[in-house]
């Protein structure tokens, strides 16, 4: 199964750093970003599975970045992340599209988890999609609809007595 590629947007380089230092070990290959800006561009050039979006950045807040990143990979998990944020906040963020919402400091624990979790989510959904394609859609014949409505006055008949 390939590494599921992941990018940190963050201004903080200690937190890219530790985020980086606590997932390349758990499997995954990680990119970073400082900004919005480059943190959008990334995502045009490079297909990522999630996406960790810090709320606070120099160029952006991450709110409003959440629909930009949707819009050029749909299937894109994002994970927000503060320092600042209000229950309001978390859910704005989840309404926008984001798949969860985590407040600073981040407990590394809980984080794979979640990572984990929301990658796994994405694979069934997938292969769930994939079944679906190989199954061919049933549409009711016509014998079989004439053999219903006979069954239907048969009953009715039946009832009658």
């Amino acid at each position: 199964m390939p590494r599921s590629r992941l990018l940190i947007v963050d201004d903080d380089p200690e937190v890219r750093y530790t985020l980086r230092e606590a997932l390349v070990p758990q499997g995954f290959d990680v990119d970073e970003a400082g900004t919005a800006s480059e943190g959008v561009e990334r995502v045009r050039e490079q297909v990522y599975d999630l996406v960790l979006l810090d709320q606070r950045l120099p160029d952006a807040e991450g709110l409003s970045v959440v629909g930009e990143l949707r819009l050029l990979q749909p299937q894109l998990l994002i994970v927000m992340m503060t320092a600042h944020g209000t229950r309001k906040t978390a859910i704005q963020a989840v309404d926008r599209g984001a798949y969860d919402f985590f407040h600073k400091p981040i407990k590394l624990d809980e984080l794979r988890v979640v990572i984990t979790r929301a990658l796994e989510r994405r694979a069934l959904g997938r292969e769930v999609g994939r079944l679906r394609a190989r199954v061919p859609r049933r549409t009711p014949s016509a014998a079989s609809s004439a053999a219903r409505r006979r069954c239907a006055r048969s009953s009715r008949r039946s009832r009658r007595w």
